[in-house]
């Protein structure tokens, strides 16, 4: 059953990887980034950081700011665009989020 859950994910999101500690990590897949982003084709008026943080949170809706800040700073690309916004913790990711939606 749970292969058969991280083998979906994987095809339509992300790639599920275990880290050193066992814990369950996940990391960007570009590639179904890029089919999203054409797929969500800019409904909203997102640049490209808010379409990312709208492609993780649509992975799994349960997922806290503190995963998601924890996936943006794995990655060198995503890490680059959180620092360009300053945003160096969970409650500025928060800030930022409620800004997003709040519009």
């Amino acid at each position: 059953m749970l292969e058969s859950g991280i083998q979906w994910i994987e095809e339509f999101y992300i790639i599920a990887i275990k880290d050193t500690e066992e814990k369950e990590m996940t990391q960007i897949n570009w590639n179904q980034f890029k089919v999203f982003k054409q797929e969500y084709s800019n409904r909203m008026g997102f640049d490209n950081f808010q379409l990312l943080l709208e492609f993780i949170r649509s992975v799994d809706n349960l997922i806290s700011p503190d995963e998601m800040l924890d996936i943006l700073m794995d990655d060198e690309l995503s890490r680059q665009m959180v620092e360009k916004r300053g945003i160096s913790d969970v409650i500025q990711l928060e800030e930022h989020l409620y800004q997003q939606y709040r519009r």
